[in-house]
């Protein structure tokens, strides 16, 4: 196992989606000193990637997916793992839900549709951020039958 935190924290044994609602969302972010850092200039942007060419696979274009997943600064402190991925599969699944009976089992695609990373100077703290975009092995099928699949 690594030094990451993801490899440390069991995800799956808390659900963050009730406890981080949009309105404590945009509190927290007035509330950390990275704000502070934005607003005084000590916020450095390392790096954002755009697929403009459609989102990337992140399950399955693996060598794509390990530099895209960590961090450019400092990529073994900073990397998103499979364990994390995982979580957020399954998240998805359980929101995603409206019937119990397959939806549990249906495969869930992630794909990563853009990547940011920032240093915030002041508080010595590197961040990167993962906007991915999903869909189920359903709407797949849809898409490839002709349907409304979507992304």
């Amino acid at each position: 196992k690594g030094n990451s935190i993801s490899d440390k924290v069991d995800f799956s044994s808390h659900d963050f989606s009730y406890t981080l609602n949009t309105f404590y969302y945009y509190v927290l972010c007035l509330a950390v000193p990275f704000s502070l850092c934005t607003v005084l200039g000590q916020t450095e942007f390392i790096e954002g990637v755009e697929f403009s060419n459609g989102p990337m696979n992140v399950l399955k274009n693996k060598e794509e997916e390990r530099m895209m997943m960590q961090s450019v600064v400092v990529p073994h402190e900073i990397r998103v793992t499979e364990a994390v991925l995982a979580h957020v599969q399954h998240h998805i699944r359980n929101n995603n839900n409206t019937s119990s009976s397959s939806s549990s089992s249906c495969e869930t695609t992630l794909l990563l549709k853009r990547k940011f990373e920032y240093n915030f100077k002041l508080c010595f703290v590197n961040v990167i951020m993962l906007h991915f975009v999903s869909f189920s092995g359903k709407e797949k099928e849809k898409e490839k039958g002709g349907g409304g699949g979507r992304l």
